[in-house]
């Protein structure tokens, strides 16, 4: 259903007519995809499909069914022009005098259907700069021309977060009521001592990431002088909702191999929407030394590095 509260919300925004029709239609989707994940092991929707994404990724029956109902409902809105996702391996196109570019990552951290761990859906709305039939090269504009972006994460309760550019709001599903406004004005919090890193690539990352880990892990004896705790959620989309609220640090470098350095987070529907996110909200959000929202993929799936978190931390892992 169509929340009064977002679309008085986007109105505040200055957000136009098409804009907020899509940004309307992807928080109704995830709130039917709220639904459909809450009833998933009754379904029998969880576990692992025979398939396998663009990624190389084995899908899981909740990554078909979100990316199926996404397209659907974008699909139907004449101001989109295409759409990008991380379960396809080229753009959909739609609507070709359509305004806008959708890309999205339907199921952020699906893995944790299998344990009823969180997760969600990543979305980030691009402004057209070209008219005539949408091509790769325009996409990969990415940061330049995004005009909003937010996540949808599905935990104890269903939270949307949305940002025009400006302000970050974040709202929550209310049952028969849509989203409801519940903060306008998010600001990540500084002087929070948590970091989030999948420890278990210790022996792949580069020397600035294990600097960082080996300094936060002394604690009161070490060149912080504070004691840390770590987060890790298997959801890109969860650990950033935590620090967005709490403060702290998440970070996924690329992993140096014997096969080459390997990124392993895709730039257009995962850190560009996140970073335009965190950056509204006072956070800091770096592919390797550039600032993700200055990064330029070559294809619509490349892959970068991501430091992302409250400034004081962003900071400490630069060795600023």
């Amino acid at each position: 259903m169509s929340s009064t509260a977002l679309t008085g919300w986007l109105a505040s925004q200055d957000a136009s007519q098409h804009l907020t029709t899509i940004l309307c239609t992807i928080a109704s989707a995830g709130e039917e995809l709220a639904e459909i994940i809450r009833n998933a092991p009754i379904a029998g929707n969880v576990g692992a499909t025979a398939a396998q994404n663009v990624q190389g990724e084995v899908q899981k029956a909740l990554d078909v069914i979100s990316n199926d109902l996404l397209l659907d409902r974008l699909a139907a809105i004449p101001s989109i022009a295409a759409m990008v996702s991380e379960e396809m391996e080229a753009p959909v196109l739609n609507a070709e005098t359509g305004q806008y570019i959708v890309c999205f990552d339907p199921l952020d951290g699906s893995s944790n259907t299998d344990c009823n761990g969180p997760v969600g859906t990543i979305f980030s709305v691009l402004g057209r700069t070209a008219t005539g039939a949408v091509t790769e090269a325009e996409i990969c504009r990415g940061a330049r021309v995004q005009v909003a972006a937010g996540y949808i994460i599905y935990g104890p309760a269903t939270q949307l977060v949305i940002t025009t550019g400006t302000n970050v709001a974040l709202f929550a599903l209310a049952q028969g009521a849509g989203f409801q406004l519940q903060i306008d004005g998010v600001r990540v919090p500084t002087g929070t001592r948590e970091f989030a890193i999948n420890a278990a690539h210790r022996e792949s990352w580069d020397e600035r990431t294990r600097r960082y880990v080996d300094a936060c892990q002394l604690g009161s004896k070490g060149p912080f002088a504070a004691s840390y705790t770590m987060r890790w959620m298997g959801a890109m989309v969860a650990d950033v909702h935590r620090i967005l609220l709490k403060g702290g640090l998440f970070a996924y470098p690329a992993l140096v191999t014997a096969d080459g350095v390997k990124p392993k987070l895709r730039f257009l529907y995962e850190i560009n929407p996140i970073a335009m996110i965190l950056e509204c909200a006072g956070g800091h959000c770096y592919s390797g030394d550039t600032p993700s929202q200055q990064y330029v993929p070559h294809t619509i799936h490349d892959r970068v590095p991501v430091v992302l978190g409250a400034p004081d931390e962003v900071a400490r892992y630069q060795g600023e």
